[in-house]
C-alpha cells in the first residue's frame, strides 16, 4: 500500500486495473462525477488533494498515460478555462460542489424531503436570495482572497464552516460578519494586485454567477442551510441528513433535470476523455 502513496506509485496505479482510472481531488467529488460515469466501465479514485492531481496531470502531459484527471477550477478560472491535456478535465466552476448550486435541484430536494408536491416551488425564493446575497456581500472578500492566493501569502480567509458567514436561524448572509472578516486581510493585499482581482471578478460576472467562484465548501454549506431551513419551515420537523447523503441527493437531481452549459460541458468532456482512455487500454491488452 505504501507504494501507491508516493507520486510515482499514484501515477502507476492505472496498471493495477484493466479499466480506465478517473482521478478526482477527493471524496466530495464522487457524487457529481459518479452520475456522469454510471454507464461507463471505469474506476473512480480520489488522489487526496490538488497537488497530487497536478502531479498526475504532469505525467499525463509527459507520457500520455491512459487515465483521466478531474481537477477543481479554483481561482484559475478567472484567467483561463482551458485544460493542458484533453484527458485533464478542469472544472469551469471553483469545485464540484459549485455544480450543485442550481435552483431546480434545490427545489426538488426540498420538495422530496418535505414530502410535498413539486408545484409548491419550495426553496426557490431562498435560493434566489442566496444568489443575490453572495453577489452583493462576497465580492470584496473574494477579491482579497484571490489577491492573497495569487501572492502565495498562505492566509486562509474563508472559515471552515459556512455558518460563520450567515445570520443565525436564517438563509441570509451576514454582511456585518463578512465585513469584519475582510478588514484585517485587506491590509495584507497589495493595492494594485487587489484592483486586478476586482477587475477579473467583474469580468467573470459579466457571463457567470459569483457563486460559481466561491470556495466549494462554503457553497455547499449555504445550500445545506437552505435545504434544512426550507424543510423545517414547510414540515415543522428537523431534517436529519449528513453531508455525504445531501451531496448524493443534490447530484442526483442535477443530472436528472435541466442542466446548465457548465454541466453539459463537463459531461461531454469527461465522457470523451473516458472513451479515449478506454480505447488506449484496450489497445494495450
Amino acid at each position: 500500500m505504501a507504494f501507491v502513496r508516493t507520486p510515482s506509485g499514484l501515477i502507476a496505479k492505472y496498471l493495477f486495473f484493466q479499466v480506465p482510472l478517473v482521478w478526482v481531488e477527493g471524496p466530495t467529488d464522487f457524487p457529481l462525477i459518479e452520475r456522469i460515469l454510471r454507464n461507463r466501465t471505469c474506476r473512480l479514485e480520489a488522489a487526496n488533494g490538488k497537488p497530487e492531481c497536478e502531479k498526475l496531470i504532469e505525467a499525463l502531459c509527459t507520457e500520455d498515460l491512459p487515465y483521466v484527471v478531474v481537477i477543481d477550477g479554483d481561482y484559475d478560472i478567472l484567467s483561463s478555462r482551458r485544460s493542458v491535456h484533453r484527458r485533464a478535465i478542469r472544472l469551469q466552476r471553483y469545485s464540484s460542489e459549485n455544480y450543485l448550486a442550481e435552483k431546480e435541484a434545490i427545489t426538488r430536494v426540498c420538495t422530496s424531503c418535505a414530502q410535498v408536491d413539486i408545484s409548491a416551488g419550495l426553496g426557490e425564493e431562498e435560493f434566489d436570495q442566496l444568489l443575490a446575497d453572495v453577489a452583493d456581500a462576497l465580492s470584496e472578500l473574494l477579491a482579497i482572497d484571490v489577491t492573497l492566493r495569487r501572492s502565495n501569502h498562505g492566509q486562509k480567509i474563508f472559515p471552515s464552516n459556512a455558518d460563520g458567514l450567515m445570520l443565525q436561524g436564517s438563509t441570509r448572509l451576514d454582511k456585518g460578519r463578512i465585513a469584519t472578516l475582510a478588514n484585517p486581510y485587506m491590509q495584507l493585499a497589495e493595492s494594485q494586485e487587489l484592483e486586478q482581482a476586482r477587475a477579473d471578478i467583474e469580468k467573470f460576472c459579466e457571463s457567470r454567477r459569483l457563486i460559481d467562484l466561491v470556495p466549494g465548501h462554503m457553497v455547499f454549506g449555504f445550500l445545506r442551510r437552505v435545504v434544512l431551513f426550507v424543510v423545517r419551515k414547510q414540515s415543522g420537523r428537523n431534517l436529519t441528513v449528513d453531508n455525504d447523503a445531501l451531496r448524493v441527493l443534490l447530484a442526483g437531481e442535477i443530472w436528472s433535470g435541466s442542466r446548465s452549459a457548465d454541466h453539459e460541458s463537463l459531461r461531454r468532456r469527461l465522457l470523451r476523455a473516458v472513451r479515449e482512455a478506454e480505447k488506449m487500454r484496450s489497445e494495450e491488452q
